[in-house]
């Protein structure tokens, strides 16, 4: 198999909040750490990310990355409207990185599957 490496939530790891990933290996320093996360995310194969925040690095390098649950009707900044007027389409690919805005296992293991 291919092996996992996990970079937990930084927040989450501030506040105490279990990381809810169980498998592969946690990398705690590179939550706290933009050059080492890039640097993960460099040499991996494939980076899976879910919601905002670090996959914003992925639009501006040629890593390979799938990015799901862009789409949250709850916050204003994740909506259809506003998704729709920042160009971050569903399914669009920008550099080596697409994006979804659903978070459906199927299509995240389809995706996997595509590009490994």
């Amino acid at each position: 198999g291919i092996p996992v490496v996990v970079v937990p939530d930084t927040e989450a790891e501030m506040d105490g909040t279990p990381c809810s990933i169980t498998a592969g290996i946690r990398y705690v320093p590179a939550a706290f750490s933009v050059g080492l996360r890039f640097a993960l995310y460099k040499n991996a194969r494939l980076n899976l990310f879910e919601g905002g925040g670090p996959n914003t690095l992925m639009m501006f390098s040629d890593v390979p990355a799938e990015v799901f649950g862009l789409h949250e009707p709850a916050y204003s900044t994740c909506s259809a409207s506003n998704l729709t007027t920042l160009g971050l389409l569903d399914s669009r690919t920008v550099q080596n990185t697409r994006m979804h805005w659903k978070r459906d296992p199927a299509l995240i293991l389809k995706c996997i599957r595509e590009r490994i």
